[in-house]
């Protein structure tokens, strides 16, 4: 998995935990975002067609989702009771608090 898709698949994740919809991402993203833009900068985890986030963005995703930069390329690791999951770093599910093991979803490392 590239960067960019670590950064799709995180920018979901986060987005999905506060309950906002793509429209008030965008909204709260501001400049240039539309729900179209995080509708397709999300899609793009799968590898068919992948976003290229620039430096601006990912600063400005972290300071709205208030997550240090380095999060935002951070893997998961599946959870084993909920359809949360942890990172590398944690081992532990966020939503659940179950301890998560295994490889990183996605094949990421």
């Amino acid at each position: 998995m590239t960067p960019c898709q670590l950064i799709a698949v995180n920018l979901r994740r986060l987005r999905v935990e506060r309950g906002w919809d793509q429209r008030e991402t965008a909204a709260r993203l501001g400049g240039k975002w539309t729900p179209w833009g995080v509708s397709a900068a999300e899609r793009s985890a799968d590898g068919k067609k992948v976003k290229k986030f620039d430096a601006d963005e990912i600063t400005v995703i972290a300071e709205v989702f208030g997550v240090a930069v380095g999060s935002l390329f951070a893997p998961r690791v599946p959870c084993p009771e909920c359809d949360g999951g942890g990172t590398l770093k944690t081992r532990f599910c966020p939503k659940c608090g179950a301890r998560v093991v295994g490889e990183p979803a996605g094949g990421a490392r």
